[in-house]
């Protein structure tokens, strides 16, 4: 089973497994003198796809009510 399809429900679960991978990998480096270090977040974590938005829409972001009222002509108390 692959480690996406098996963690897909628990992202956070995932990048938190990956990023203590990613940190071992790092102190293998630091401690053999072998390889760069600069691409590991790339190889550990970018891999793994961004939950779609909040809203399910493309666009849709949340939009704190003071900076909705605002864009409306509003005006607070």
């Amino acid at each position: 089973m692959s480690l996406l399809g098996e963690f897909l429900p628990e992202r956070l679960a995932l990048l938190l497994f990956l990023a203590r991978r990613m940190v071992d990998a790092i102190d293998d480096f630091f401690e053999y003198g072998t390889g760069q270090v600069a691409g590991l977040h790339d190889r550990f974590l970018s891999w793994v796809p961004l939950p779609p938005p909040a809203g399910g829409g493309e666009g849709s972001a949340v939009v704190p009510a003071a900076a909705d009222d605002a864009r409306h002509g509003a005006r607070a108390a």
